[in-house]
């Protein structure tokens, strides 16, 4: 119901309710009037009488009609709705950015030294890899509420791409930490650099 016909509602009385009705109805022809704005003469009126097929409800009392609506006042009431959920989401979004940005500045460092204890000390990396998971999804979360905030073009893209970025360039890092003693190949960096490089890029191409 757009706002008007809510109000409307809110405003009958207790004792009318079991005469009130909301219908659903069909609308099949339409009778339009058109005058002149521009004009003080409002003798000459255009009247056409179209046919029409679209839905019609309405508040009645008995055969008394109260007040209608159609479709573009529905499509109305739905896109002032989806405004609303959207300013709501977009808060929400703006409120979690600074916090998954801090995870992810933080999970970073902690892998960075989970990283380095183990190539050190020669144990096994499992912990880096899940640290190194949960860095790149706060990443995503953070690149997302940001793009939904901004109202990028694709942000789900957007944060895609920046967290292969961050998960990419997190990983060339934790070589850079010690590379003496990583086994890794100098292919693997050199390949990290650049899926990095071209995650970040194509990222701004979804701004």
């Amino acid at each position: 119901m757009p706002p008007q016909i809510v109000r409307l509602v809110n405003a009958i009385p207790e004792w009318l309710y079991p005469f009130v009705e909301v219908i659903d109805g069909q609308i099949v022809r339409e009778l339009i009037i058109e005058r002149d704005v521009s004009v003080e003469d409002w003798t000459q009126v255009n009247v056409r009488d179209e046919p029409i097929n679209d839905i019609d409800p309405g508040i009645i009392i008995g055969l008394f009609v109260l007040s209608g609506w159609g479709s573009f006042e529905i499509r109305k009431e739905q896109e002032r709705r989806q405004a609303i959920q959207r300013l709501v989401t977009e808060e929400t979004e703006f409120r979690l950015a600074p916090v998954f940005t801090v995870a992810a500045v933080g999970l970073s460092g902690i892998a960075l030294w989970f990283r380095y204890r183990s190539v050190l000390e020669g144990r096994k990396q499992w912990v880096v890899v899940l640290v190194t998971a949960f860095a790149a999804y706060s990443a995503w979360q953070a690149s997302l509420s940001y793009a939904i905030r901004h109202r990028f073009a694709a942000p789900e893209y957007y944060a895609i791409c920046m967290a292969g970025c961050t998960g990419a360039g997190l990983i060339l890092a934790q070589w850079g930490v010690a590379p003496k003693l990583d086994s890794m190949s100098w292919v693997t960096p050199v390949a990290l650099c650049a899926a990095a490089t071209l995650c970040f890029h194509f990222g701004r191409l979804f701004r």
